[in-house]
Parts: structure tokens; sequence; C-alpha cells
């Protein structure tokens, strides 16, 4: 693992100073022969979406691709970014973007070029486009994750310290990815495809972490910035409802945060499809009464395990809805030390809204063209506190 250092000192110029993009096509190193014609490399790795993505631009004046070096879809591209001499003299680092596999490809002319672009899910694997009917009883999340990053022929990382019991889960025409999607929104979770593993993680843990690393607006390395505020789709707090698919009795619960946001005083009621649920109907978006929802549900569950299930699903669309509530963007010099999911904290020169904050690093875009170089753009939203 690669040790952090802050790349906000003084980077100071120098003629060594260089960047490779290192890639390999179906098992092969092909960076001799793609170099010379590369004209931009993007990775996108991201915190929110469930898979990374790279995009490769080249110049194919002579039409190699097009007639020659033909790249199949599904073909799986191993990428990593260099820097040397970057911070300092001798320095040399390198992110391993990972694995990706190519779905897309499109040849242009006037210029003669070609676009690749590959995603962290693997073409053949089970996780979108093969819609499916399945049922589990009695499993966990894990149990069911595991089941299948088998099938897809990958692996699962679970790093979420709950692992909640359903009791019973259905895969109604759907892909696998959309049912892990769904599970691990119920739960309050995120999921993310990487390097040929499965991830199922706790956002709020990366929230609180401490940040690495201190910004300071209109400084040196930064060179372009845009905050952004906003209170659309924005709640006080929500409220969901669960059915116990065995009793037929339901359990509600609402969530509302020690600080929600600014001007914010409704309360949202569930309108998706919670888990273990079926299909209903409510045209209602603001409080219910409890003798509302017995009527649609029937007699309420007493039981803690339906009352358990219902706020962790009020807590995840409660978190969900109010995630964009301040958001920044960031275009600084290129340095792999600008990884997704990492948290900084943006000093009072921000001011009193945006400054002496946290903020999570969502999305970062590590870009390289011949034009302007090793550039990053960092997209990042205020971290919640009490989710």
């Amino acid at each position: 693992m690669m040790t952090q250092t802050n790349p906000l000192r003084a980077l100071g110029r120098s003629p060594a100073r260089r960047t490779n993009v290192v890639l390999s096509i179906a098992g092969t190193d092909v960076t001799k022969q793609l170099t010379p014609d590369l004209i931009s490399f993007d990775h996108s790795d991201d915190v929110e979406r469930n898979a990374d993505t790279i995009a490769i631009r080249h110049s194919d004046a002579q039409h190699k691709y097009l007639l020659a070096w033909t790249i199949d879809k599904g073909a799986e591209i191993m990428a990593k970014i260099q820097t040397f001499n970057w911070s300092e003299p001798g320095e040399s680092l390198q992110v391993e973007c990972g694995s990706f596999y190519v779905d897309r490809i499109e040849y242009s002319s006037n210029p003669s070029t070609v676009d690749i672009k590959a995603t962290s899910i693997p073409v053949s694997s089970t996780l979108k486009g093969i819609v499916k009917n399945n049922a589990w009883e009695n499993q966990t999340i894990k149990q069911i994750a595991a089941q299948i990053a088998k099938e897809s022929g990958m692996t699962l990382d679970y790093r979420a310290k709950e692992n909640p019991v359903m009791a019973r889960c259905d895969q109604d025409e759907e892909s696998d990815g959309t049912l892990l999607m769904r599970l691990a929104t119920d739960a309050g979770l995120c999921l993310k495809v990487q390097k040929k593993t499965i991830i199922l993680f706790d956002e709020a843990a990366l929230d609180a972490q401490e940040p690495w690393t201190t910004i300071t607006r209109d400084v040196q390395p930064i060179m372009s910035w845009r905050l952004k505020t906003s209170s659309n789709r924005t709640v006080r707090g929500m409220r969901t409802a669960y059915m116990n698919p065995e009793s037929g009795k339901s359990s509600e619960a609402e969530f509302v945060p020690d600080q929600p946001p600014e001007g914010v005083t409704g309360i949202d009621f569930d309108s998706e499809r919670p888990l273990d649920m079926p299909l209903w109907e409510h045209e209602d978006s603001g409080e219910m009464e409890t003798n509302e929802i017995t009527d649609i549900f029937g007699p309420l569950d007493t039981n803690p395990k339906g009352k358990a299930a219902a706020f962790r699903r009020a807590k995840s669309l409660c978190r969900k809805r109010n995630k964009a509530e301040w958001e920044t963007e960031l275009v600084i010099p290129g340095s792999v030390m600008w990884v997704a999911g990492t948290v900084v904290r943006f000093d009072n020169t921000w001011g009193p809204k945006f400054g002496d904050a946290n903020f999570l690093i969502r999305r970062a875009i590590h870009r390289i063209d011949r034009a302007n170089g090793y550039v990053c753009h960092l997209s990042l939203r205020k971290v919640l506190k009490g989710y």
C-alpha cells in the first residue's frame, strides 16, 4: 500500500518530471506500441457508482486499430499510472487502476481516432444484463453476495460491521447487480466492483475518517474550483415500513439526523419498494400517522427485528437524499495520492458554509492528455454527521 504524502506542498517544476500510463490488453503489455499515439487517458475512481471506468483515446491515422489491431469487446485491460520526480527529485509513485473490460469502441475520422471505454465489471459476469428469478430464506446479505460473486467468477470483500439476516429475499426478473444494489440500499451499504472483487461497505464509516490533508482556497496547486449547495430532494427525515413475509405484519420506523439540512422541515415517506415488501401505492409524501400505515399493511408487528429493518432503510434513504446538499469540484495538478473514498478538510478560507468542514472525495478522475499533461478532477461532498 502506498504511503500518503501531502500533494499540496510546493511542487517545484523539474525537467525530469514525467508521467507514464502502463497498459496491457489480454495479458500483453502494449505500452510501447500505444504510447506514441496516445491522445488522452481517463481513470474514474468512484465511491458512489458501482464501477470504476477508463477511457482511452488514440490517434489512428493509419487505421491500425480498424484494420490490424482489432480489440475485442470484453477484452481485459490492466492499467496503472506512474509518476517520477513529481513532488521531489527521485520520487517514484504509481497507482494500480485495476482490471477493466472493454464495453465500447468508437472509430472516427477527421481526425482519425479510436476511443476505447472499459468498466471494472466483467462483461462476462452475471452482474448486469442477465435477469434472473431466485429466492433465499434466512440468509444474510453477505451470504447472498458471496454466492453471486462466486457465480460471476469474482471474490467478495465484505467490509461492513452489520450483516442483517433476511427472512426472505426474492430476485424477480432482476440482474444480480440490480439485486445487490437494492439489498445494499436497504441495509445502508454501498456496492462497488473493483479488481474482480465485489465490495460492500458502509459509507458512514468513510465519512467518519480523519482528513489526511487540508485544502486552502485560491492557492497553488488548485487550478479551478466550483461550489454548490442545494435543497433539491433533501429531507429533515425519512419514514419507512417493513413487511414480514412470514407473519404479514408490518413495522414502521422514522429517522431524523441530529443535523438535518438547513431550512427543510418535511419528513418524507418511503415510496420505493423496501426489502421483503410487496409493491404498494401511496400518494402522500408528507408525514404519515401510524394508523395510515396500519390501513395499508394490516396489523403492526411488534417484532424488534422488523423495526430494525425499517429503521436501517429509513436511515439509508435519508443519507441518500441529503448527500448532495453541499458539493464541491476541484481541478488540480495530477497526483496518484488523490483517491476516492478519502476525506480532506476545507479550512476557513472557504467561508462559513463550506469552510472548516470535512469533505469526502466521491469521485477522482485522473486525466492525462497531450494538451494539459496530468490533471485530477475531484468531486466532493460534505461529510454527513449522525447518519
